[in-house]
């Protein structure tokens, strides 16, 4: 595996004395030969065993949930595949630990990415470089774990230009779902070698 990887410093969801914490880990996969390792990782600072439930969905909605104990400090290493027998996943993790930390990893051959998960929701995301050149793909993940269906609509900024692609607005992502855009296809961002979305 990916052992030797080194990420940044991580971001807390709460501050000491916070009563619970809930992260969001964004992933998925495309229609590629081989679906992404997705491992999520969680560290306790607050020195006793906490209980972390992860609620995993892919587009048609929850796929499974499973509590794990997190043993201070950690880390605790969960593969979210094997746990929940499906790739493409995304997981919410929620925890009566309000220091609880929580970065998830994404690994194919020779290439891995880490990050920490975010903790709160939100109406707007910018992305500032993508790239679609020939061999390479990207990927707009979208989750969307709460009651009511999301409605998104997706901007490029290029070199001279905004675009705003019709087939890139309005689209919805299902309450407890979440849902891949390929960013390479329709009128958005084809053959560019740097573009922000």
């Amino acid at each position: 595996t990916s052992s030797g990887l080194e990420s940044p410093p991580s971001p807390a969801a709460g501050r000491p004395g916070a009563l619970s914490s809930t992260w969001f880990c964004a992933a998925g996969g495309a229609a590629t030969q081989a679906a992404p390792d997705h491992e999520l990782f969680m560290v306790n600072p607050a020195g006793e065993t906490a209980s972390a439930k992860l609620t995993a969905y892919d587009a048609d909605g929850v796929v499974g949930e499973k509590v794990v104990e997190v043993a201070a400090p950690g880390p605790t290493e969960v593969d979210v595949n094997t746990t929940f027998g499906a790739t493409g996943l995304s997981v919410m993790v929620e925890s009566d630990a309000g220091e609880l930390v929580v970065e998830h990893r994404l690994i194919r051959p020779n290439v891995a990415d880490q990050v920490a998960c975010a903790t709160s929701s939100s109406d707007r995301w910018y992305f500032p470089a993508q790239t679609t050149v020939l061999a390479t793909a990207a990927q707009l993940y979208l989750f969307n774990p709460f009651p009511e269906d999301a409605s998104i609509d997706i901007s490029t900024a290029v070199e001279d230009s905004v675009k705003v692609p019709p087939e890139w607005q309005g689209l919805v992502v299902p309450a407890g779902t979440s849902r891949v855009i390929d960013l390479g296809s329709g009128g958005g961002a084809q053959r560019r070698n740097q573009f922000s979305v």
